[in-house]
């Protein structure tokens, strides 16, 4: 194992607090004791982009020289009987990195806040992109019941090289957890942000079975990239599979995972030739246009029963009367508008007429219905 070290001295900034309540959806409180991190991650940076628009750091080049909190210690000290009461556990960090790769005085610190959490009984969480040190298996010293974590999303070298080159080799951060692991403790994986096959192409099913012997797996999308939307409107499903496999995986292995939201969605995509309230039939699934040509899946008890009925009359052609029948309504279009906007959440949504108002008649569109979900209904 290479070791880069930093070969300048860190800088050092003060701030008023330190430990608060995080809005990330699986975390509780969260301690930020360095500004900046030296991975230059280029996906880009959700905290890198948060820091400028709160104006802590003004552009990429700032933001890649960490500056280290001076105080963090001190505030910990005054904070900790303020919170202790409330603090489920301590995540270290969404907005820097505790072992930042080359930095000794950054993870000398991280060790330093672990030590004092663990001394009042509060758990700690961590998260990195670099080398856990294995001083953290003396649990005397450190808790028996921090969970540590590492962030992996590939193991290609192109992309590390490409979109997170200053950070740990992925080869070091899955042996740096395991031995963790082995030695007991409680490690965990974040899968996010995990890109499509046009940033790199990789099996997922790889990536998984590298860290089978962690005890929790978080999966997130990639997002604020353009390469990744416009992939995902070539191929809308395609978290959604990975989802999927995720959680097979995990259920397989007795692993406990986590799904990002947003990272499981409808079918969504969008497309230059639908019109507002056309139905159509892609890629086994049947969508309804609505607003600026997004599209959205649906479905429900009482609209499966209905799409039942369609779904036998494919290539036929349906008047208003019959659809009138069907849906329960005297007016069909704003029923299934009213619909549309209602039930846009399942991963499926089953309708394949076409609207042709000035005949009152709808068309039943020619398709595959093999893989019909509504099949097994």
């Amino acid at each position: 194992m290479i070791l880069v070290l930093n070969l300048f001295i860190m800088e050092s900034i003060t701030r008023k607090s330190l430990l608060y309540k995080s809005l990330v959806e699986y975390a509780d409180y969260c301690i930020n004791h360095v500004q900046g991190c030296s991975h230059d991650c280029k996906f880009p940076c959700y905290a890198e982009n948060m820091a400028k628009r709160t104006g802590r750091v003004k552009s990429h080049q700032e933001w890649c020289e960490p500056k280290i909190i001076e105080n963090a210690l001190e505030l910990l000290e005054q904070e900790i009987p303020r919170y202790k009461h409330k603090i489920n556990y301590v995540h270290l960090s969404f907005m820097t990195d505790p072992f930042m790769y080359g930095y000794p005085e950054v993870t000398d610190l991280t060790l330093k806040i672990i030590e004092r959490l663990n001394k009042d009984n509060i758990r700690c969480e961590t998260l990195t992109k670099g080398i856990h040190p294995e001083i953290l298996i003396d649990t005397e010293r450190f808790g028996k019941n921090n969970s540590y974590g590492v962030t992996l999303v590939s193991t290609a070298s192109q992309f590390k090289k490409r979109s997170e080159p200053h950070s740990a080799p992925y080869k070091d951060r899955i042996e740096s957890l395991r031995k963790l692991h082995d030695a007991g403790l409680n490690t965990w994986i974040s899968m996010e942000p995990y890109p499509t096959p046009n940033f790199v192409t990789q099996e997922l099913d790889n990536l998984l079975r590298r860290i089978d012997f962690v005890d929790r797996i978080v999966f997130g999308r990639m997002n604020y990239n353009p390469l990744v939307t416009k992939y995902l409107k070539k191929d809308p499903d395609y978290f959604n599979r990975l989802v999927n496999e995720v959680e097979v995986f995990c259920d397989e292995k007795g692993i406990d995972y986590h799904i990002k939201k947003g990272t499981k969605t409808s079918s969504l995509i969008m497309r230059d030739d639908v019109v507002k309230g056309d139905i159509f039939f892609l890629g086994n699934k049947y969508y309804i246009g609505s607003v600026d040509s997004e599209i959205k899946g649906f479905s429900d008890t009482f609209q499966a029963k209905a799409l039942r009925y369609l779904t036998d009359r494919v290539g036929t052609k349906i008047y208003e009367t019959e659809l009138i029948e069907v849906l329960e309504s005297e007016n069909p279009i704003m029923t299934l508008r009213a619909l549309r906007r209602k039930l846009h959440h399942s991963n499926y949504f089953d309708l394949i007429i076409k609207n042709y108002r000035h005949k009152e008649s709808y068309v039943i569109l020619e398709n595959d219905l093999d893989s019909n979900p509504l099949n097994d209904q």
